[in-house]
């Protein structure tokens, strides 16, 4: 019998990862296409999804073969990324089966974020799905899980107040703005970017009534679409370091690989406002801005990760839709694991039917073969005879299977069917279960 494949995730997140290695591993969008050409080429993933984000790089798949498969992803990010083993094998965690699907059910519903219950995640989850599913990358367990997992999202949405009055990233800056500056009356924003975190960040900014607010990005068409939808105004972003003198605040979120603001600009820009405070609030993943900017003085400088510690204290008061949610996880999670019970009982059904038929084919040919002399009426006739004869001894053992899992069962009533036909599948006997505190070790 073929081994049953097992789900499996290898990756990094803001739980342990710290944001100077997260950024090392980001995979942009217009990369994950290559990515996940590349990790295909191991034959030991049957399936594979790559979740990447400010706060996480997870690689999602199904493989026959755990150790070949998480050692396929450890090596990926190895070389692709140019990451030492040793630093990697400190930050990696590896999830199999129930451990996948409670995880990605917490992802989804934005209760494993960086802020619980910001409305960004659903969307990314579904556009790494979208990418994988389209180029053929997902098969029938993906499928299930993520569409699982989507339905998971929204019944969360639909039952809790978690997404009430929705805290973001962005909304998380501009409040720690807010208690630096007091007032955006006499303040000019600089917003640098014009994707969906920077239009989410100028919601914010907007609300604060700044005094002045200017966008900047590369393509300048961007920047003025952006900026004259929330009557901004756009500045050529070649000229950054000379308007960047004019703000009290920038905030950046763009997709540069790199910094594009450095510790020279920033000097350069306060001699122009005579020392006068400036506060950046870097929410790019990787970093938009040169950490070493935060040792000069008269400057701020926060990143997400400086961010995360202030979210947590804003979520304090969400305790109990955050405990509602994760009911609503642990009872989706247990109905998906029992779905995926029933199926493999009916492939274990199948399978020992087809074993049985092994066996009744194999006697009925030796068996005739001592009696050439029988005719061709008596062979068909003992060969229907023998096949009605398997078919009531399984007939009862079917329906009590069937029985015990629609009432409850696990999955070592299914094992245990396996031993007592002969048909265990040795590769599910250990177990690779592990979660972000326990996670598997990787060589």
């Amino acid at each position: 019998m073929t081994g049953k494949s097992s789900l499996i995730l290898v990756g990094i997140s803001h739980h342990r990862t710290p944001i100077e290695i997260r950024e090392r591993l980001f995979i942009p969008e217009n990369s994950l296409l290559d990515s996940l050409k590349k990790l295909h080429t191991s034959n030991s993933l049957e399936e594979c999804l790559i979740l990447s984000t400010c706060n996480r790089v997870e690689v999602y798949t199904s493989t026959l073969s755990y150790e070949k498969c998480v050692s396929a992803i450890h090596d990926f990010f190895v070389e692709v990324h140019n990451i030492d083993p040793g630093v990697l094998k400190k930050h990696l965690y590896v999830l199999r089966d129930d451990k996948v699907v409670e995880h990605l059910f917490k992802v989804s519903g934005s209760l494993d974020s960086m802020v619980i219950g910001e409305p960004q995640i659903l969307g990314q989850v579904r556009n790494s799905f979208k990418i994988a599913s389209e180029n053929q990358f997902l098969g029938k367990k993906l499928l299930s899980l993520f569409s699982s997992a989507f339905r998971v999202a929204k019944k969360i949405r639909e039952q809790t107040k978690i997404g009430s009055d929705p805290i973001s990233v962005s909304s998380v800056a501009l409040d720690l703005a807010k208690k630096i500056f007091r007032t955006f009356e006499d303040r000019t924003v600089l917003l640098v970017g014009s994707g969906e975190m920077a239009e989410s960040a100028m919601q914010h900014i907007i609300s604060q009534k700044p005094k002045n607010i200017l966008v900047a990005n590369r393509t300048y068409a961007h920047a003025q679409a952006l900026a004259s939808k929330y009557s901004g105004w756009a500045v050529d972003f070649e000229n950054l370091k000379d308007e960047m003198s004019e703000a009290d605040i920038i905030l950046t979120s763009t997709s540069s690989p790199g910094f594009i603001i450095d510790s020279s600009m920033v000097k350069e820009s306060l001699e122009v406002r005579k020392d006068r405070p400036m506060l950046f609030l870097d929410i790019a993943v990787p970093r938009n801005i040169d950490p070493l900017v935060n040792e000069i003085e008269n400057v701020f400088l926060f990143d997400v990760d400086d961010l995360q510690k202030i979210a947590s204290d804003n979520m304090k008061g969400r305790e109990e839709e955050s405990l509602e949610a994760k009911s609503i996880v642990e009872k989706e999670v247990r109905s998906f694991l029992n779905s995926r019970i029933v199926e493999d009982s009916s492939d274990v059904l199948i399978e020992i039917r087809r074993l049985a038929e092994i066996i009744r084919s194999e006697e009925v040919k030796r068996t005739l073969s001592s009696f050439p002399e029988l005719e061709g009426k008596l062979m068909e006739g003992i060969d229907m005879m023998t096949r009605a004869i398997i078919k009531k001894i399984l007939h009862n053992p079917s329906v009590v299977i069937r029985e015990i899992l629609e009432e409850g069962g696990d999955g070592e009533s299914v094992h245990l069917v396996k031993r007592l036909f002969g048909i265990e599948d040795t590769s599910s006997k250990q177990s690779f279960s592990s979660s972000e505190e326990e996670s598997e070790s990787i060589s």
